[in-house]
């Protein structure tokens, strides 16, 4: 469809950088570049698009669309980036980043005392771990109280009593000293807030971790 070369020129500053896989952790960290490739690159003005059942991942935030409105607003932007779920060596998103010469700087460090939040859950089933007493021993090990929060959308959860909703999940991590997780939407949440966060290695690149959070511990899932 053409447009109009008016209409054009009202949007010729407009990105929307659309995610529409099932691993919502991608819709938290482009949430969480966003402002840094805004700064980075002051004549772009950077929309966020992702399957509506993500939306409560970017509650409260300006320009965003969610999927189901995608297809009457496509003419609203002069240039589209739909990021693909890619398992390559290097993730999609860092990939995104360094394509451009784009960097990310992490938030001053939270320092607090009290609860560490485990979240063992991933959007990949097979990188979930389930060995979740090791966790809490090694938490105990550094002076914290364990709270395990799992199971959504994904997997089952084996403590029922302990599984709060996304949006509950997230609430806890504004309260939480410290986050132990796999590569999720709550670990990287955790490092958009400044919360200390380890990442359980699951057998993943974890480059974008590194990314994110280039001084991050790292540790075995076994």
């Amino acid at each position: 469809m053409s447009v109009a070369f008016t209409h054009y020129a009202g949007v010729s500053r407009n990105c929307c950088l659309a995610y529409y896989g099932m691993l919502p952790e991608y819709v938290t960290v482009l949430r969480m570049l966003r402002p840094h490739i805004e700064r980075q690159l002051p004549d772009v003005r950077v929309f966020i698009s992702c399957c509506d059942d993500f939306s409560y991942l970017l509650a409260g935030e300006e320009r965003t669309v969610p999927f189901s409105q995608m297809a009457d607003r496509r003419n609203d932007f002069a240039y589209i980036r739909e990021v693909p779920a890619g398992l390559d060596r290097m993730h999609p998103l860092v990939s995104l980043m360094r394509e451009s010469g784009l960097s990310y700087q992490p938030p001053e460090p939270v320092r607090r005392t009290g609860s560490c939040l485990i979240c063992p859950d991933s959007g990949h089933p097979d990188r979930c771990v389930r060995q979740v007493e090791r966790l809490r021993s090694f938490v105990r090990s550094r002076g914290f109280h364990p709270m395990i929060v799992a199971g959504d959308v994904h997997t089952a959860c084996p403590h029922p009593d302990l599984c709060p909703s996304g949006a509950d999940k997230l609430r806890l991590i504004e309260s939480a000293a410290w986050v132990v997780g796999t590569e999720n939407e709550y670990t990287y949440e955790a490092i958009a807030r400044g919360v200390p966060a380890t990442l359980i290695d699951t057998g993943g690149t974890n480059d974008l971790f590194r990314f994110l959070s280039p001084a991050g511990e790292i540790i075995r899932a076994g």
